[in-house]
């Protein structure tokens, strides 16, 4: 139990900004599984404490360009 990491597990849903789908579900560990994954092989697993990965908005702006883009 304590080589294991404290995430996804309830708190799976609040990492998702917005509503929560099951697509963004699906996303959401799909990512977790890939970046432990890279993790677990660089053999650094049970050393850091803490990680997940968190799907974050993306801001888009150009230079120049008036509109602003946000996409999720």
């Amino acid at each position: 139990m304590v080589d294991r990491q404290p995430v996804p597990g309830p708190g799976l849903a609040i990492r998702i900004p917005g509503e929560i789908t099951a697509e963004r579900l699906t996303v959401l560990r799909n990512a977790d599984r890939v970046y432990l994954g890279e993790i677990r092989k660089s053999d650094l697993y049970n050393w850091i404490w803490q990680a997940s990965a968190v799907p974050l908005p993306s801001y888009v702006e150009a230079a120049g360009d008036d509109r602003v883009g946000v996409r999720e």
